[in-house]
């Protein structure tokens, strides 16, 4: 695997841990993070985007299926 994918990869999965695991849509927002985190990062990448402007966008899309559900993260990591 290339350096810089691998590099992708391990500093997402170190992002997710901020990301419990738990319901199905819990579930969604940490596949969906990941998916969109890892486009964020990447060459063809339009703009920059940071962790909590890549999990906002995450929480967004997902409120349309999921209304009223509180979805769980790290909120101290994230505010950094």
């Amino acid at each position: 695997m290339p350096t810089k994918l691998t590099k992708m990869l391990k500093e997402v999965a170190s992002e997710l841990e901020h990301i419990p695991e738990g319901s199905r849509p819990q579930g969604a927002l940490r596949a969906l993070y990941s998916n969109k985190r890892m486009h964020s990062k990447g060459k063809k990448a339009d703009i920059i985007q940071t962790p909590k402007e890549v999990l906002e966008e995450c929480i967004t899309l997902l409120q349309e299926d999921y209304s009223g559900v509180e979805f769980k993260y790290d909120k101290q990591f994230f505010d950094q």
